[in-house]
C-alpha cells in the first residue's frame, strides 16, 4: 500500500523520504494545531490529534504519505518543535520515524490564531 523512497544527502538519511507511491483511497487531513507553551508541546498535541482524526477516518498514522509543517520560527522548530515531534512518534508510530513520509517545511509569519506556532497537516493512504 505504502512505500517510501529515502532522501540521503552526504550518507546521512534525511527525516523525510524524497517520494512515497501508494494506492489506494487517501484522506486528506486539514491543518491541525496543538496546544502547549513550546513549539515541542504544541507538535506532540499535533500528532495526538492527527492520530485521532486518522483513525476516525478509517486510517493508520503508518500510511501517512505526506506530511506539510507550517512553523512560525523555523530555528524553533529545529531545536524544539522536531524533538517533540521525534518523541511522540517513537513512542507511538516509530515507523514513520524509519520510513518517513514525503515532508515539507515551511516558516511562515503566522498562522490562524496568535499562540499557534505550528500546523501539521498531512495526506493518510487508507486501508
Amino acid at each position: 500500500m505504502r512505500q517510501g523512497y529515502p532522501l540521503v544527502i552526504d550518507g546521512q538519511t534525511m527525516g523525510f523520504a524524497k517520494g512515497v507511491v501508494a494506492e489506494g483511497r487517501f484522506a486528506f487531513l486539514s491543518g491541525v494545531t496543538g496546544r502547549g507553551a513550546t513549539m515541542g508541546e504544541q507538535a506532540e498535541s499535533c500528532w495526538t490529534t492527527i492520530k485521532e482524526r486518522a483513525e476516525a477516518l478509517g486510517g493508520r498514522l503508518e500510511n501517512i504519505v505526506q506530511r506539510m509543517t507550517f512553523v512560525t520560527n523555523v530555528d524553533e522548530w529545529r531545536t524544539e518543535g522536531q524533538a517533540g515531534q521525534r518523541a511522540w512518534l517513537q513512542a507511538n508510530c516509530p515507523s514513520l520515524l524509519e520510513s518517513p513520509p514525503a515532508g515539507t517545511l515551511i516558516g511562515c509569519v503566522a498562522l490562524a490564531q496568535p499562540e499557534y506556532r505550528v500546523e501539521i497537516q498531512v495526506v493518510v493512504a487508507l486501508d
